[in-house]
């Protein structure tokens, strides 16, 4: 399996050269994690990852076919969202305010890189993270890490940003 160090090193000057530039664009639901909840985040292509929550982390729920949930610690969550207003018992609306480059991992990607078209890494979160063809890999501006989108996801969630 691939750590994040091994898929920094393999993907971000990929990422970094060939990716572009998106932004979230659908607003997400959120609520503060309990210390120690369990999230699985379930596409819908199946298991991604697995996840538990430390204290001040968030359970982010994606608006889309799927609602996959996902956890993201505090500082990432605020530097990420704005609050909207509220929803639905412990949940909160939130509109995203980040850019991320992505790109596609399709199946010359993967012969460049040399890795299976369909593989584990381990996510920043030190758990694994299934990585599909035709999936997104995406970096914050940061580039403190590399993780995947599912393709169908991606596109239910993400645009090209608007160059300014």
């Amino acid at each position: 399996m691939l750590t994040q160090e091994d898929m920094k090193t393999r993907f971000l000057p990929l990422i970094r050269d060939k990716g572009q530039c998106y932004e979230k664009f659908r607003a997400i639901l959120a609520r503060p994690a309990q210390a120690g909840e369990v999230i699985h985040t379930i596409t819908r292509d199946g298991h991604e990852t697995t996840n538990r929550a430390q204290a001040g982390d968030y359970v982010v729920q994606n608006q889309t076919g799927a609602r996959e949930e996902y956890l993201l610690g505090a500082e990432k969550f605020q530097g990420r969202y704005q609050l909207i207003g509220p929803a639905e018992g412990a949940y909160a609306s939130y509109q995203p305010t980040g850019k991320f480059l992505a790109i596609e991992f399709d199946p010359a990607l993967a012969a460049q890189v040399s890795t299976a078209a369909t593989f584990e890494f381990m996510a920043s979160w030190e758990a694994p993270m299934t990585l599909r063809v035709h999936d997104y890999l995406v970096s914050p501006l940061d580039f403190r890490s590399v993780y995947r989108i599912a393709r169908h996801e991606f596109f239910e969630t993400y645009r090209l940003a608007a160059t300014s």
